[in-house]
Order: C-alpha cells, then structure tokens, then sequence
C-alpha cells in the first residue's frame, strides 16, 4: 500500500485485485483485511458491539458489475479511517469525492461530503437507527446534493383480531345528511347538484374531523418549486392553525372597513413615493400629491371617499396659503395639514400616518432633522448648480457683448478710413483743376 498526499493510492497489484473481483467478493475482502489490521490509520477495537453495520458504496463510472459494493461489519470497525481505505481499495484517490446519504424525507436524501474525521460522529447518528450507511463514490462533482432513495418501510400495525372493527359506508355523508335535514329543516346543505354535494361532503368531513387532513394533502401538492418540502410542510400547517386563521379573519374584516382604496396594486406607496422624487432635487411628493398619483388615473378616483379626502385637503391648504404673508406653505406644514383633513373626513382616529401604506409610521425627532438636513443640503447644491450655471451665461453674455463692441469698432474704423480716402480723391482732383 503506498501513501500519497492526496491520501492512500492502491498498488498495481491492489488494482488488478480490485478489476478481477465482483463487489460481492472485494466487499468481503476488504472486510477481512480491515479486521486483520492492514489499515495501519486505525487501532483494532478492544471488543466488539455485536451491531453489524451494512456499508454500501456506489462507485459512479465503475467497471460493469462493480458499481456497487456492499461491506457487512460490527460497528466498532465503522470509522472515518476504515472508510477512507475503502475507499482508495475501489481505485478512488484522496483527491476523489466521497459522500454519504442522510435522509431527509421518506423518499429523498442529501449527500454529505466525509473529508474530516470529526464528521464520523454526526454520520454515524444520521444513520443510527437503520444501521445501514450508503456512500457515493465520484471523480466528478455531483450535478445534484438532493437524491432519491428507497422509501422507509414502515413495520405493518397489527391489529387485535378480538377489537370491534368499524366499517364506514361509502353514503355515510347521506345519513348524516338526512338526520341533518330533519333536524333542521332551513339547512342550506343539500345533495341535488354537484356543487351542492361537494359542499355537503366538505361539511360532513369537518364534523367527522377528516377535513384537516384532507386539506393539508391538497395543500402539500401545490409546493412552489423554490421551497423546500420540510419548508412547505411547516407553512401549510402554519396556515392552517387557529392562530393563523384569526389573524386571516381580522385582516379580513379590516379590510372590509377599509373607507378607501388604491390603484397601485402590488407596489409599496414609498416605492411610488421615491419615483415621483424630483429628478433635481431628489425631493418626494407631498402627502396630498401622493393621495392624488395613488388614488386617481386618467381623472377617475378609485372612488368617491379619496376624490372627497383630496378636495377638501386641498381647499384647506389654498386657504392657510392666503392667510400667510409669504403666500407660502413648508412640506411639513401641508402634510400636516392633510392628515388632520384625512382624520376630518374619515373619522379616523388612529394616530398613524395617512396615505403612505399600512405598514407608514410618523418620523422620529432624529428622522425629521436628518430629512431637513438633506434637504438643506440638497437646496444647497441646486443653488450652486444654479449659481454656476447663471456665472458662465453671465461670462457668456460678456464674451458676446464684447465681440459685438469689437465688431462695431472695426466696422466704424472701415467707414472712416473710406470716408479719409474719398476726401483724399476729392482733394487731388481739385489740385489737378
């Protein structure tokens, strides 16, 4: 046996041994030479358990009928170090992917890669109570971690042969619906229709207690792909819970409360809110404009309460407008004024802020003076922006004027001097004369 450091390499002669024997017999021989002791790593056990343990190795890319070897032996030889040798006995280099199943469902299971010793203890109770480890052997990576596997076979429930059994008739619901009816002849519950039957046969499990389960399997086959079974198993009987289906029902009367709605759909109203900013200023809606982008398309209101709440809003704010000097209204001071409107003319006596979603809360003191803050700084920068823009039309209107003086120069300057040379022709005509 040669060691490398990728870990134990078979011989020459090893190998041929390994392509001579089927699975069967190498699965035997490897047994014999771990208890004689040939794997030097490992330290022969005192005594044994009397647990025979199957190992089963599925060596992907193997030669034809040596896919599959299977090891029977105590439990005191199954360790990391036996497993490793193994390993490199079926032709596989420490360099090579070794896993191991772990069940997580009845059907399915994921492989666990066994690189460290300190993993030997969680693989041995992973698989404790079948007494039975299944490895893969692989050159390559896996493509998948998740696999399929043999269901567990539950042990058949015996059943006392003296017990009264009960047998329920296949019309049992038409009983029951029939003593239902003569008791209380106003029952809606009826079975002349396939609607009604249906309705009739729902109600007939929930008074035998059957419905839950019905429902909880129906539910389980509608698991959306990106979830995990155990996942979705979880939420379905989260779902199903009392204490789901009050908080289901409250939210369910609450909305049927709610005095307005939205046309926004499924897009948060701060979403809404952060792309009506100003593309300059970065500065969002107020809360009255935010009503009317959320509440009316195309001069439809998505009814006659928010076309209400904004008009009057709106009338409120022109009229403190007028009353003020500066013919002017801060932020704050309009959107304070729509949610005392708001509460006006809904009656609405939540202490919460309106119109930004049911999950808006009012700012703290630290959020408004970082808001006003970076607002400052925002008016700031356009100012400057503004500044430096006026600055070159400034610079630009002077280069201009002074090329237009410059031109005006030098077009006075031609006139004169044809003015001086007219004069001059003139003069030496005269003197010709």
């Amino acid at each position: 046996m040669m060691t490398t450091q990728g870990g134990l390499q078979p011989t020459s002669n090893e190998a041929n041994m390994c392509t001579n024997d089927n699975g069967s017999q190498l699965g035997t021989r490897i047994v014999d030479e771990i208890m004689a002791g040939k794997n030097v790593f490992f330290d022969l056990p005192d005594k044994l358990t009397g647990e025979i343990w199957t190992l089963k190795f599925h060596c992907i890319g193997a030669q034809p009928g040596k896919e599959i070897v299977t090891v029977n032996i105590d439990k005191a030889y199954v360790a990391f170090y036996n497993v490793v040798y193994i390993k490199s006995k079926l032709g596989y280099s420490g360099r090579d992917f070794l896993f191991y199943k772990k069940r997580c469902g009845i059907d399915r299971s994921r492989l666990l890669a066994l690189d460290y010793i300190h993993q030997e203890e969680a693989m041995l109770s992973d698989n404790m109570d079948e007494r039975k480890i299944s490895f893969v052997l692989t050159k390559d990576p896996p493509s998948d971690l998740e696999v399929s596997i043999t269901p567990i076979k539950r042990p058949r429930q015996r059943t006392n042969v003296d017990e009264e059994t009960i047998e329920v008739s296949i019309d049992a619901y038409k009983e029951w619906l029939a003593i239902l009816q003569h008791d209380n002849p106003e029952t809606d519950l009826m079975d002349d229709f396939r609607e009604d039957t249906i309705k009739t046969y729902k109600e007939w499990l929930r008074h035998q207690g059957d419905l839950p389960d019905i429902l909880l399997y129906e539910r389980m086959k509608n698991k959306p792909e990106d979830v995990d079974i155990v996942e979705w198993h979880y939420m379905v009987l989260y779902f199903g819970s009392e204490k789901f289906q009050k908080i289901s029902s409250r939210n369910s009367e609450n909305r049927q409360k709610q005095r307005t709605k939205h046309i926004m759909g499924y897009r948060t109203f701060s979403q809404i809110s952060f792309q009506q900013r100003d593309p300059e200023t970065g500065i969002e809606p107020t809360d009255l404009s935010l009503w009317m982008i959320t509440h009316c398309k195309n001069d439809e209101w998505s009814e006659e309460a928010s076309r209400g709440i904004y008009e009057n809003a709106a009338e409120k704010i022109a009229e403190k407008i007028y009353q003020t000097e500066k013919f002017y209204l801060t932020r704050e001071e309009e959107n304070a004024i729509f949610q005392t409107t708001f509460k006006e003319t809904t009656g609405c006596k939540a202490n919460r802020l309106h119109g930004h979603g049911y999950l808006s809360r009012y700012p703290t003191r630290s959020q408004v003076m970082e808001s006003k803050f970076l607002e400052q700084a925002r008016a700031t920068v356009a100012t400057n922006q503004k500044n430096i823009e006026l600055e070159s039309q400034v610079q630009l209107l002077n280069e201009k004027l002074a090329c237009e003086v410059a031109e005006r120069e030098r077009i006075l300057q031609e006139k004169m001097q044809a003015l001086q040379e007219e004069e001059e022709k003139k003069d030496k005509c005269l003197e010709k004369k």
